[in-house]
């Protein structure tokens, strides 16, 4: 149901970065130590610590994007008045789907980044809550 999709995104996206919480852990830490190393040669390309360069993030960002986002989005089309509980049919406009959609892609990641930084400050038991 639609109004549900953000919280059950926010926590996918969480439970993802979760899982990973360990390996997450162990590339910050070896992250910090090359920072602390000294630098032989300028480094070309992407730096090694861009968030495009996390398998983890891809990951939930591709099941965010291809799996989750896309369930909720027919679900609104197929079945409009169940899915918002009877507050809306056919005749909603495009782009309120539009930001429906989104917003399951979105929330996944913020629950992800939220997870990651609880990780990284040591609060895994706000991480798992």
């Amino acid at each position: 149901m639609v109004q549900v999709d953000v919280f059950w995104s926010y926590g996918l996206g969480a439970t993802f970065a979760a899982a990973s919480s360990r390996q997450l852990l162990a590339r910050r830490r070896a992250a910090a130590a090359a920072e602390a190393a000294p630098v032989a040669e300028p480094q070309v390309g992407p730096p090694s610590h861009s968030r495009w360069r996390d398998p983890y993030l891809l990951r939930t960002l591709l099941f965010l994007a291809l799996i989750f986002g896309p369930s909720g989005v027919y679900l609104v089309w197929a079945f409009p008045s169940w899915e918002t509980m009877h507050a809306g049919d056919r005749d909603m406009p495009a782009w309120l789907i539009t930001t429906f959609a989104v917003t399951n892609v979105t929330q996944g990641l913020l629950g992800f980044w939220v997870v990651e930084r609880l990780l990284a400050a040591g609060r895994s038991y706000l991480a798992y809550l």
